[in-house]
């Protein structure tokens, strides 16, 4: 295990944890005690007094109702312990997916974050509170095994060879077992993945009649799992039937070894007695570091795909200053800033093994190798979007930037988000540098609103009072009304208190952005920033928003937008081509001045 945050977190409940070693520790010595009066009284029986047998009968009791107790005990505590190490830990990891920078995001699967928050934290707890149930039992049968040696050290002997013998069984075959139970994670994790895809794009593809692609994704997957799940089984079965055979054959001469031992060396009955009883727990020890070597490995593997998410190598997270200001003028400035466009995705699914699996079983490569073929780090595309590039947007002003698709817009408004860093330069906010700010100051003074704005299950109300939860209802009504809702809002049969969806499905797509722009307007941010807000918009929807946005006189104002029509009012267009600034000016200036503009214009109102 290398989660630093889990080890900090156990070291945290240490005293729980002291108090369950403990626990399991009188458990071990009670059950020792219970099981050697145990072998006495049977011995006793047929020689000893009443009285003798009736005491070893009592003891027998008072430490059987001992183990007892102290098991009901022993088990609160580890209920208890794993409680709060699931409920920190997995606070703790939600905290964390929070700081993850929105362009790690973007480039991952949604699968390989949610598996690492949810499903591998789950099941490390399930393997690592199995892991400690029967650590404890391998302490008590250590134990008991020990005073074995010490009762007669051939019998000890005997029993150790056995043991050890099933052991080489389980270390050979163990790596076959990790490699395919490895392969089998791996495939279902990228089996819900294409599941996720298969029913999120339902409509595209029953509209463009390929579902059969993602079909054949599905069934090969299913396969790959299935072929190392049998896999898996052939080889744990291969342990198991290994193992019981090295057992019986131990235990089916337990007998002859104690007529040697009572013949010929004097062996005592009530130790023979002991020894045949108890003999057998040399069996369960071995069968019980099998399934902790299991859970140790399994839990490995998925604590392994946590510390990957932990690494901000692998996913970076935001990082901020500590500059506090309350609340920006909203100048902005790109001094020689560069960036570099390095798309990276995280990939969970099948590894280099699935194709020899898949060629061994199939005779054939699966289509899925050569996009899945390693779950590492994967660069696809390295650009470099512009150059040294340089600008101001004073305080105020409502500033538009438009170009072809790929000229930089979107990642001009990213960087003054903060949403992506600068390979170089410097991007400014009111004069001071975007890094040294804090992240109250600039998530409380920059706002944006983009083409596919996210909207939350619940009603139009609660959407608008996550942004401001002590705002009134005059505050709510004046927003709406600048967002121009209130029409829309009227015709509902709840108004305000319309429960919209998910993702807003019950709105249309105006309706979403005016929800959107009213969240803005309440959450009063000094730089609010439209991303391609009003393109999948009708024209009577794109003329409410417009005039939503030029009521926002007393903000700076950042537009990026593919209809011109929109921005015909902005103080400053700023045309882009291939990463560079190639011209300025108001609308009619550039009309005026550049004949790219003015093609760009004129090919849209065609």
């Amino acid at each position: 295990m290398k989660d630093k945050q889990l080890k900090i977190i156990l070291k945290k409940n240490m005293w729980l944890i002291a108090l369950y070693l403990i626990g399991g520790l009188s458990i071990s010595m009670f059950a020792f005690f219970e099981a050697r009066y145990s072998a006495n009284l049977i011995a006793s029986v047929a020689s000893d007094t009443t009285q003798t047998i009736v005491h070893l009968l009592i003891m027998c009791t008072i430490f059987g109702l001992l183990v007892c107790v102290m098991n009901i005990m022993s088990n609160t505590v580890l209920q208890y312990l794993l409680s709060k190490v699931k409920y920190q830990y997995s606070t703790y990891l939600i905290e964390h997916s929070r700081k993850l920078k929105t362009d790690t995001i973007e480039a991952s699967s949604s699968s390989a974050i949610t598996n690492r928050m949810i499903t591998y934290p789950i099941q490390a707890m399930g393997w690592i509170s199995s892991f400690v149930i029967y650590a404890n039992n391998i302490i008590y049968h250590t134990a008991i095994c020990i005073y074995i040696f010490c009762i007669n050290w051939m019998f000890g002997l005997y029993m150790f060879a056995f043991f050890a013998v099933a052991i080489t069984v389980l270390v050979l075959t163990r790596k076959k077992m990790v490699k395919y139970g490895n392969i089998a994670r791996n495939a279902r994790t990228y089996y819900s993945a294409i599941n996720n895809e298969a029913i999120n794009s339902q409509r595209d593809m029953k509209a463009l009649n390929c579902d059969g692609y993602l079909l054949e994704k599905i069934n090969s997957t299913h396969e790959v799992m299935d072929i190392a799940d049998y896999k898996n089984a052939i080889y744990r079965n291969n342990v198991l039937g290994g193992n019981n055979y090295v057992w019986q054959t131990y235990m089916g001469l337990i007998p002859i070894v104690m007529s040697v031992l009572i013949g010929e060396y004097g062996l005592a009955i009530a130790s023979a007695i002991f020894l045949t009883n108890y003999g057998a727990y040399a069996r369960n020890l071995g069968n019980e570091i099998m399934i902790v070597t299991d859970n140790y490995l399994a839990a490995k593997v998925d604590l392994n795909s946590i510390d990957e998410f932990m690494d901000e190598k692998e996913f970076a997270v935001d990082t901020y200053g500590d500059v506090e200001i309350e609340r920006l003028r909203g100048d902005i400035e790109f001094r020689n800033v560069s960036f570099d466009y390095v798309y990276k995705y995280y990939n969970d699914a099948i590894k280099t093994d699935y194709e020899t699996l898949y060629a061994q079983e199939f005779g054939k490569k699966s289509t899925l190798y050569d996009l899945y073929a390693d779950d590492s780090e994967k660069e696809v595309i390295h650009k470099t979007v512009f150059k040294d590039l340089s600008f101001k947007i004073e305080a105020g002003q409502t500033v538009a930037f438009v170009g072809q698709s790929g000229s930089g817009k979107t990642t001009i408004l990213n960087l003054i988000a903060k949403f992506s860093q600068c390979k170089s330069g410097q991007v400014l906010l009111d004069g001071v540098d975007i890094n040294e700010l804090s992240k109250n100051t600039l998530r409380n003074n920059i706002c944006m609103v983009s083409q596919n704005t996210y909207i939350f299950n619940g009603t139009i109300k609660d959407n608008l009072l996550m942004v401001k939860p002590d705002a009134t209802d005059e505050e709510i009504e004046d927003v709406c009304q600048k967002a121009y809702m209130q029409e829309f809002i009227d015709g509902l049969d709840k108004g305000i208190d319309t429960v919209v969806g998910e993702n807003g499905i019950k709105l249309s797509g105006g309706q979403k952005q005016r929800l959107a722009i009213a969240r803005a307007f309440l959450r009063d941010s000094a730089i609010v920033i439209f991303d391609e807000s009003t393109s999948a918009l009708d024209n009577e929807a794109q003329s409410c928003v417009q005039k939503s946005i030029s009521q926002m006189r007393d903000r700076t104002v950042i537009i990026v937008a593919h209809r011109l029509s929109t921005i015909i009012n902005a103080d400053c267009i700023y045309y882009l081509q291939e990463g560079q600034i190639t011209n300025k000016g108001t609308f009619d200036e550039l009309m005026e001045s550049d004949e790219s503009f003015k093609e760009l214009f004129l090919a849209e109102n065609v």
